[in-house]
């Protein structure tokens, strides 16, 4: 390859094509958010506590019988495979 077949076809200019000094508009700043100043409910949190208790006690529930129902058919399979097996 030779340095002439390396050049670019490409018109190199020497300014930009944008204006120059040309000043760009932005959006107007967010203000900061203000704190909200809402008095604390304590029989909404307390509500929202009992809730989320109740939820984890269900959770835990269907956890406990997918595990013992996963023990049942692992001795049921188990004792077939030894009476087959």
């Amino acid at each position: 390859m030779t340095r002439d077949s390396m050049t670019s076809s490409l018109p190199v200019i020497d300014h930009p094509t944008h204006a120059q000094n040309q000043f760009v508009t932005l959006p107007p700043a967010r203000a900061p958010l203000e704190a909200h100043s809402a008095p604390f409910d304590e029989a909404r949190w307390n509500a929202w506590v009992d809730k989320g208790r109740r939820a984890d006690a269900a959770f835990a529930g269907k956890v406990r019988m997918l595990a013992m129902l996963a023990v049942t058919v692992a001795i049921a399979a188990g004792t077939a495979w030894s009476f087959l097996g």
